[in-house]
């Protein structure tokens, strides 16, 4: 039971909300405000057409609600503006209507720019004021509209764009981090040329010389081999010095380490 009830949940926030949507089930969580527009009806007792018009709007928000998070720029602004006309709709049966235009003053943050989105808010305000004025709406009505509009509206346009720094700042810091392990590639490369390359160059040509020295002077020959060997054992050394430099050892490594050593010998490790 619980793991179909788990499974229904799931499907159903696919269907609402994006799957890459950063804010989680916050906007779950922040349709608690609605309870600034449902507490009204406690005080009185609502005609049936009141009830069916509310359940109607409510819908109508939820639907435009939720779509918003699927889009960005300018076609936010369509969504922004059906739910300021369900706002104005449901003005008629409660002055609570007015937590409709917060969350129309939310969204103002995906429309763009802070600009933009700070005269999206600013639209919004001045529409509540047209709409109190005109309607002879009360303070109860157009009070907690406008100072929640400004408040959130304004608390999400900070957000967003904090968020936006920050992720031009992981990406710079990434291809930091990019450009700095190319950098050390290339130096180890270049050290380890710088190493070798004239060690190899010289290898080369002692074996050449000793190939020709076969055929006239054994001696000779056999001497420029040893030589071979002791410059072959140098750079060698050289090399496991350079390479020990360039790794990084720890605890794990070092353990690893001292494990198949023992191991080599029959020695338990624990």
């Amino acid at each position: 039971m619980i793991k179909s009830l788990s499974r229904v949940a799931t499907a159903l926030h696919r269907k609402l909300l994006p799957a890459d949507s950063e804010v989680g089930v916050m906007p779950y969580l922040w349709l608690v405000y609605l309870g600034m527009f449902f507490v009204h009806f406690f005080f009185y007792d609502p005609p049936a057409w009141h009830i069916g018009l509310t359940l109607f709007g409510v819908t109508a928000f939820l639907a435009c609600y939720f779509r918003a998070y699927w889009v960005t720029g300018h076609q936010t602004l369509k969504y922004i503006a059906g739910i300021c006309v369900i706002g104005s709709l449901m003005t008629l049966v409660n002055p609570g209507a007015g937590v409709f235009f917060v969350y129309a003053s939310a969204f103002a943050s995906h429309v763009g720019p802070p600009k933009q989105s700070i005269a999206t808010i600013g639209a919004v305000l001045v529409y509540i004021v047209l709409l109190a004025w005109l309607r002879e709406l009360p303070a109860y009505f157009y009070a907690p509209a406008l100072i929640f509009s400004v408040m959130i509206g304004g608390v999400n346009v900070f957000q967003r764009e904090m968020a936006k720094k920050n992720a031009e700042l992981k990406l710079t810091q990434e291809e930091v981090k990019r450009l700095a392990t190319t950098a050390e590639r290339e130096r180890i490369a270049r050290d380890l040329h710088d190493l070798v390359g004239h060690t190899f160059s010289m290898l080369t040509m002692k074996a050449q010389l000793a190939q020709k020295l076969f055929d006239h002077d054994i001696d000779k020959a056999r001497q420029e081999i040893a030589e071979l060997e002791q410059i072959s054992r140098s750079a060698l050394s050289d090399v496991r010095e350079a390479v020990t430099g360039y790794r990084q050892k720890d605890l794990a490594s070092e353990l690893a380490n001292a494990k198949t050593l023992l191991n080599s010998v029959d020695v338990a490790f624990h």
